[in-house]
């Protein structure tokens, strides 16, 4: 099982993400992620197995009963990463609280703590190395300014040809 975390977005962001998409049309080796698939990226964990899946979910719930809801800013639509470049991001001002929870998530659920702050974000769309991202209007939208962490869903990701498909598997409220 491909397995990640990710706080859920709400109906004004992914209105606003099909309007984007919309606004830039068709761009060679450019591919939206659908709106069912937005997230505020939490923690990759990668493969695991069945066997280690209610841990998993025990060790997430306890971590996400101690933070409270986390309200992001955001600071910008951008590609991402600035050196070789291959995602448009909706990027958001870096907060402690959102910072640790994301190293929480790490350290308990991968085994692998990070340092370092985090850049809280939201995957628009990936592209190929060919793609003209000169074409990407990035400003061709506008997104809520500001975005609500509240419950944050253990994925399980189905890769197919046509692309992705996220699987929940376990719902967690934050101060619960």
């Amino acid at each position: 099982m491909r397995l990640f975390t990710g706080f859920p977005v709400g109906g004004p962001f992914t209105q606003a993400a099909t309007a984007f998409s919309l606004s830039n049309g068709v761009i060679n080796g450019l591919r939206w992620v659908p709106g069912a698939n937005l997230h505020v990226t939490a923690c990759f964990i990668g493969e695991v197995s069945p066997d280690k899946l209610s841990k998993l979910k025990t060790d997430t719930a306890g971590i996400c009963a101690s933070f409270q809801p986390i309200t992001l800013n955001l600071k910008e639509i951008c590609i991402w990463p600035i050196k070789k470049p291959y995602m448009v991001w909706a990027l958001y001002e870096e907060h402690p609280d959102f910072t640790s929870i994301y190293r929480q998530l790490e350290s308990s659920l991968i085994g692998v703590p990070g340092q370092g702050s985090v850049k809280p974000h939201i995957t628009l769309a990936r592209f190929k190395d060919y793609t003209d991202i000169r074409q990407i209007k990035l400003t061709a939208t506008t997104f809520p300014e500001t975005i609500q962490c509240n419950r944050l869903i253990l994925f399980e990701s189905r890769l197919a040809p046509e692309g992705a498909t996220y699987v929940a598997l376990g719902e967690y409220g934050l101060g619960k």
